[in-house]
């Protein structure tokens, strides 16, 4: 067996591994170089499977079972066409009732985000043993205060392994630096699949009830959707001095969450997390998308009865509300009402972005899903044009339609090799800008480099 071959199979296995996490997955036969075909039933009638297949280096998901074949070769089967490529790897999951739906996405969001609510970040022994501790009760209402809003399937967990990983010094950096800058810095946990960005932006304003102090919001991903409901849907933003810096943000929503395109996805999600180990990301950047995907397959099979793109698509994301919330189709009410409501007066918006275009051989499959690729008119088209990887990049810096409201500024990191979804905040510009923005320290040097702690005073506190 060849390394790539090593390389597909362990991260296949990986693959199941998460989607057994989550309560839903079986492995049953895989790879014929790896096992002998079974010719038993491989699940009862109440099971459905799911089959992923590898084609000229794109990993694609089928319904069914599997029949390992050749790569590159076509075989039939009782009359019907198997797949392209060859058969990695196929679990089976209880099928879902759709009045279940509801309930299982619940319990994804606790595996995904574990810690859900307002939490305080305590950095009292350094930043390496630095942890989160439920806020009870109100928040203090005199204290400059930064908040960390995370995007879907993600968690304010994933910022403190990003700032604080030895491998991101300029993180540490920042860390320390935001540590000695305000008085306190939250974090607000949510769910972010079985519930909107507008309830999730409910909850966030009851807690920030009555909180008049100066707020700083560090918002990522779908995590912006939250930041704008609150501080401009709800009047979060018009209770004091407030400045939001929104990376990488589906402003007027994403190509991934489009109904029509939502097979291409899950296929994409796929190859997202095997294009991200191979490139050497964290776990903690690669587990969400595995985990995403067998969730969408699972639901849309519930619904729809198939994978296929069919009318039916729209329900199926329908009954996903964190994504629903932030679908690029001209139907989305949700999100044609935000862009109706004019941003808050005394809050200043500022957007990061990317146009992701990767070289890394790692990242060969990326042009199969982009409408760009002029090459295989079978191609799986989920983005238009320019992206991160996630987010559709025209769709980070315009937040209202009419008339038009540009934010305070945008910085870009324009057409790169680098910088996609998941790593905006392990760039050393990130964090320049969110310095410059907020007005925060930018003297590295002063960090202790045993406990990152600060040395000197407290800086004086500097008003928007």
């Amino acid at each position: 067996m060849t390394t790539v071959d090593t390389n597909i199979h362990a991260f296949a296995d990986r693959f199941v591994q998460s989607a057994r996490s989550l309560g839903i997955a079986d492995p049953i036969a895989t790879e014929v170089s790896l096992r002998r075909r079974r010719r038993t039933k491989l699940a009862p009638d109440s099971r459905r499977i799911l089959a992923m297949y590898e084609h000229n280096g794109i990993l694609r998901w089928e319904e069914g079972v599997g029949v390992p074949t050749p790569a590159g070769r076509r075989r039939r089967r009782a009359g019907i066409g198997q797949p392209d490529g060859r058969l990695v790897t196929q679990f089976s999951f209880e099928d879902l009732p759709t009045n279940k739906i509801g309930d299982y996405l619940t319990s994804a969001d606790i595996h995904l985000t574990a810690n859900q609510g307002l939490f305080r970040l305590d950095t009292a022994d350094g930043i390496d043993r630095a942890g989160w501790t439920r806020v009870d009760g109100g928040i203090a209402q005199d204290k400059r205060t930064l908040l960390f809003v995370h995007g879907t399937f993600s968690s304010i967990d994933n910022y403190l392994k990003e700032l604080r990983d030895p491998q991101n010094p300029a993180g540490r950096s920042f860390l320390t630096d935001i540590m000695a800058d305000y008085d306190q810095v939250l974090g607000f946990g949510h769910p972010t699949l079985s519930v909107s960005p507008f309830l999730n932006a409910v909850d966030l304003h009851r807690h920030f009830a009555g909180v008049t102090s100066e707020v700083h919001v560090i918002s990522h991903s779908r995590g912006g959707l939250v930041t704008r409901w609150w501080l401009d849907g709800l009047g979060g933003g018009g209770v004091g001095p407030r400045k939001a810096v929104l990376v990488g943000s589906p402003m007027s929503g994403t190509g991934l969450a489009s109904p029509a395109r939502i097979r291409a996805t899950m296929d994409l999600l796929t190859n997202v997390a095997r294009g991200l180990e191979l490139v050497g990301a964290a776990a903690s950047s690669v587990l969400p998308f595995m985990s995403v995907a067998t969730v969408l397959g699972r639901v849309m099979k519930a619904v729809t009865g198939t994978l296929a793109n069919t009318p039916l698509a729209d329900a199926g994301v329908a009954l996903i509300p964190g994504l629903a919330g932030q679908s690029r189709v001209g139907n989305n009410f949700e999100i044609r009402r935000l862009r109706a409501a004019p941003t808050s007066q005394g809050t200043r918006y500022y957007t990061i972005s990317s146009n992701f275009e990767p070289t890394d051989p790692g990242w060969k499959f990326w042009q199969y899903f982009r409408g760009k690729n002029l090459l295989d008119a079978a191609a799986d088209t989920v983005f238009d044009g320019d992206n991160d990887l996630v987010v559709d990049t025209d769709s980070m810096n315009q937040l209202v339609d009419r008339p038009a409201q540009p934010v305070a500024e945008a910085f870009s990191f324009k057409t790169n090799p680098t910088v996609y979804h998941t790593n905006y905040f392990r760039q050393p510009e990130t964090f320049d800008r969110l310095r410059a923005w907020f007005g925060a320290s930018s003297v590295h040097a002063a960090t202790a480099s045993a406990g990152g702690r600060r040395a000197g005073r407290r800086r004086p506190r500097r008003s928007t």
